[in-house]
């Protein structure tokens, strides 16, 4: 039993020093996005959850971000493409920033480079105003993304952020057009909301 204890006290002191060496944010985005295609630049939107590991006098910040992107192809192909995607960032923050950094400013510029795993749904639909879906192609591809943009820390637990991204598909079927060589890429203005949760 004295030995249970003493391992009990040992997690809750590991976990307690943890805490204070890495903060987590726990967020959401918007972007407004511009989708480079065979079919021209397309319109979209994305919806992203996302979690920020901060590290104690780091400028260094991990990202990880879920969520989806949907691309208006109306015009041309009377398609839309929705783009499923997981992703992990390093992201460098010019000045120490955050809930755990001392002597830290209250905003900082930051850039960022990842990649992301992406599974696309490229849907085609009747032209009539039911919008009813006549075919669809599906796969799996993936993408390199940089970012840059600023960080804002409203209180000590919620932070904004805005950017601009480029994501470069390693794939030119994303679509629809599995003919071409030509391979997809987008840009992007984000808008994000973040909470620390612990």
């Amino acid at each position: 039993m004295k030995n249970l204890y003493l391992t009990v006290i040992i997690l809750i002191t590991s976990l307690s020093a943890n805490s204070q060496n890495i903060a987590s944010k726990l967020g959401a985005s918007v972007s407004a996005i511009y989708f480079e295609t065979d079919y021209g630049r397309l319109p979209g939107v994305g919806l992203m959850l996302e979690n920020r590991l901060e590290f104690k006098d780091s400028k260094f910040e991990i990202k990880n971000n879920l969520g989806v992107e949907i691309i208006n192809n109306l015009e041309t192909k009377y398609a839309k493409h929705y783009l499923y995607k997981f992703g992990a960032l390093a992201e460098y923050n010019f000045f120490r920033f955050g809930a755990i950094n001392r002597f830290g400013k209250i905003w900082t510029p930051y850039v960022g480079f990842g990649a992301e795993a992406i599974y696309y749904h490229t849907a085609v639909y009747d032209q009539n105003p039911y919008e009813e879906e006549l075919d669809y192609k599906n796969g799996t591809a993936f993408n390199l993304k940089g970012t840059i943009g600023a960080k804002y820390k409203m209180s000590r637990n919620i932070i904004v952020n805005a950017e601009f991204a480029f994501d470069y598909n390693l794939s030119g079927e994303i679509d629809g057009n599995p003919s071409s060589d030509k391979q997809n890429h987008s840009s992007m203005i984000t808008f994000g909301l973040a909470y620390q949760i612990f």
